[in-house]
């Protein structure tokens, strides 16, 4: 046996049917497909790019308001709006004859530590009063050995009657600003990225004296938005000012060196379009949200995706929006000691929880090879309906199917042949001169003589030889190898001369003419 038939390589056999319908059918597959992996996957939208989850983390500040100063210096005054033009204050000095009921209460100012004081920093958080109600209690039970140590009423208990006028609302609460950082990193590339403009540098050279080697695309500038739906429910996104911007939506949103600033009030119209007026509208637990707090979720989210941008270069940005988690209420109570006796503080408010997420998009050549096989997949299915379509849909259907799938002669009839020939001339047998079909057999003993087949012989030969080509070529799809009870007269003449040769078997003499 040669080297040549050992290392032998099999590769698959295609046919080409020339038939346009069909060629156009499966390059417009194929053209929608390179559309929609190349064009739109890889060029326009970038998803072959690996998105690395973000480690995040931000913090939040609060303070009253003032005349564009700092509160912390001695000449900066606040800016809180008077009492009397509060409706929710029991101060508002106005001829209005609605009545405000329960929403309304005594009304104090508080500034920033003030508004944070009895809660302990919570890194993503921070709880904003709006109503407090104050619990004058002294000492109640005390166990002991004559009430054998038990407790029948409680450990405090309130000195008189609860009631409204024990509650204060905290004046001008929507007009607080806050101060929100935040800043994240990725574990799987270095990457480090925040609010704060001017700290990557820091945090670099941080990790560099940490032996870290940092990716050389750290983010110069970080473009900030912000989200928010208007009241028909549309979204709407805008680029977060450097400076404040009186004719905005959101006037007192703004983006600083140390993080953004937002009002209680634009944040509250972030997350609802009603804004303010939220605040005092009156909820189905009948009460408002000034008197019985909320949850308000803060989501920032980062992303450097952008369009036509397939490297991954795009700066990196984030985007703030707000939403009510479905609660009617929130509270937290705390208490101040004098001795036996306790004031015991019931403090209502919007409680704020800030979401830092997003993604980092780089290059990465094993995700790309998963979106590209995902692209060959889908060639493989375009073939698949194209073939599809070829077999069952189009009226040479039979044809197509004879093309794609070659039908071979019936082996079980070849095997019951040669066995015959072999029971017939016993140890004479030779499988180079006797051949289990006929026209093969006459071919072989034509050629070992010289001679040229005539007449039936002939006949056969021609016949079968085209029965063989219409197997290959399918010009003919009745007349083939294919034994599925229809043919014509030329089948015909195949089918019974091959079943007289398997009767009679092959005869040692020659049974035909020579030329």
């Amino acid at each position: 046996m040669k080297l040549a038939d050992l290392l032998v390589y099999n590769t698959p056999k295609y046919v080409g049917i020339r038939d346009p319908k069909l060629g156009c059918l499966r390059y417009a597959l194929i053209l929608l497909i390179i559309i929609k992996f190349i064009v739109l996957n890889i060029f326009v939208n970038g998803t072959h790019l690996k998105q690395l989850p973000i480690i995040a983390n931000s913090r939040i500040g609060v303070q009253m308001p003032v005349h564009n100063c700092n509160p912390l210096d001695a000449d900066c005054n606040s800016d809180f709006t008077p009492m009397s033009e509060l409706p929710y204050c029991l101060q508002y000095n106005s001829t209005d004859s609605t009545d405000w009921g329960m929403r309304q209460a005594s009304c104090e100012y508080w500034d920033g530590p003030s508004l944070t004081r009895g809660r302990a920093p919570i890194p993503g958080a921070l709880f904003i009063p709006t109503r407090v109600t104050s619990i004058d209690q002294k000492r109640g039970c005390v166990p002991s050995a004559e009430n054998r140590w038990s407790c029948d009423t409680k450990p405090y208990v309130d000195r008189g009657p609860v009631s409204a006028n024990n509650s204060i609302y905290i004046a001008d609460v929507e007009r607080f600003t806050l101060l929100i950082g935040h800043a994240f990193e990725t574990l799987e590339r270095p990457y480090i990225c925040g609010s704060s403009s001017g700290s990557e540098a820091e945090f670099i050279r941080t990790k560099e004296l940490a032996g870290i080697k940092l990716s050389e695309h750290q983010p110069k500038s970080v473009t900030a938005k912000y989200a928010h739906n208007d009241h028909t429910g549309a979204a709407h996104s805008h680029v977060i000012p450097d400076h404040p911007d009186p004719d905005s939506e959101f006037p007192s949103l703004l983006k600083l060196d140390i993080g953004d600033v937002v009002s209680v009030g634009d944040l509250l119209k972030l997350a609802d379009p009603r804004g303010v007026s939220l605040l005092d509208m009156q909820l189905s637990n009948n009460q408002t949200l000034r008197w019985g707090g909320a949850v308000l979720r803060l989501t920032i989210e980062y992303d450097n995706f952008a369009h036509f941008d397939p490297l991954g270069n795009a700066p990196m940005m984030y985007e703030l929006s707000a939403s009510f988690l479905p609660m009617l209420e929130y509270k937290i109570m705390y208490e101040k000691e004098f001795g036996e006796d306790r004031l015991l503080r019931n403090v209502h408010g919007i409680f704020i929880l800030i979401n830092v997420v997003g993604r980092v998009r780089v290059v990465d050549f094993s995700h790309l090879m998963a979106m590209l096989t995902q692209a060959m997949v889908s060639l493989a299915i375009a073939n698949t309906i194209t073939d599809l379509i070829m077999k069952y849909c189009l009226p040479e259907g039979n044809q197509y199917n004879l093309c794609k799938y070659q039908p071979t002669v019936d082996f079980d009839e070849y095997r019951r042949s040669r066995m015959k020939l072999k029971r017939q001339f016993g140890e004479d047998y030779l499988y180079l001169d006797h051949k289990p079909l006929p026209h093969a057999d006459i071919l072989n003993k034509h050629a070992a003589k010289g001679s040229t087949p005539i007449d039936q012989d002939l006949m056969l030969i021609l016949c079968k030889f085209e029965q063989r080509l219409n197997t290959i070529d399918a010009m003919d799809p009745v007349n083939t190898l294919k034994d599925d009870g229809e043919t014509d007269n030329i089948g015909n003449y195949i089918r019974e001369r091959e079943r007289g040769y398997q009767d009679v078997g092959s005869s040692s003499d020659d049974s035909s003419t020579d030329a």
